[in-house]
């Protein structure tokens, strides 16, 4: 007799296609900065991304999951929390300057200037989708940052008496004006030595703020 037990679990159990995983992905992307994600729905993702609204609901249970996995494959590209991972035995600047430049690399990307230019249109109305943007993207990003300051100040070489904060403020101070005017439409990304040189001056910043302070002994 079949064993038609074993045959459905193996069709059950079957990998997704990554292709199609990442035709959406795009396809959602494009759709969102048209349309805003409330004004998008899974049928025109799935034209747009050439496939069946089934298999649209296969990789992403929903549309809200589906916004999340955008903004997340957008970090990944250039700033994944994992690449963190290790730099706490570098020397800070050298592992700050290289964040610092990854971040603003995504942050000047056109998809990524319309992202920050629909989430808060839309977030007037719906404050979920601000809330799912920063659960995607900025949160992770934050919580790596603040685990690499931790073991910087466990090996003493910052003094950060709250690194939370301090994530904060490094990554505020790379977005700065610049970022805003890029949103506002007021000008457009500077070349690649102008953005490094950015980079380099908010990492002096952020280095000369929080370095390690060494007491002269008394009466020296």
């Amino acid at each position: 007799m079949p064993d038609t037990g074993n045959r459905s679990r193996r069709k059950a159990g079957r990998p997704k296609d990554d292709r199609k995983r990442e035709a959406i992905l795009c396809a959602a992307g494009d759709c969102f900065l048209k349309a805003g994600v409330a004004g998008t729905n899974m049928d025109e993702i799935a034209r747009a991304a050439n496939v069946s609204k089934l298999t649209v609901y296969n990789h992403f249970r929903d549309k809200e999951t589906l916004f999340k996995s955008v903004i997340a494959a957008k970090c990944l590209e250039f700033a994944p929390p994992d690449s963190l991972v290790g730099l706490e035995n570098h020397e800070p600047r050298a592992a700050l300057t290289r964040i610092g430049n990854d971040f603003m690399r995504l942050m000047v990307r056109p998809e990524v200037v319309a992202m920050h230019r629909v989430i808060p249109a839309e977030a007037a109305s719906t404050p979920k989708i601000a809330q799912l943007f920063f659960e995607a993207g900025p949160k992770p990003m934050l919580d790596a940052f603040t685990v690499l300051l931790e073991a910087w100040i466990a090996r003493g070489s910052l003094d950060i008496t709250e690194p939370g904060r301090a994530a904060d403020h490094f990554y505020s101070i790379l977005k700065g004006v610049l970022l805003f005017k890029l949103v506002m439409n007021i000008d457009k990304p500077p070349p690649e030595a102008e953005l490094k040189r950015h980079v380099a001056d908010c990492v002096d910043m952020f280095v000369r703020a929080y370095a390690v302070r060494r007491k002269k002994a008394l009466g020296s």
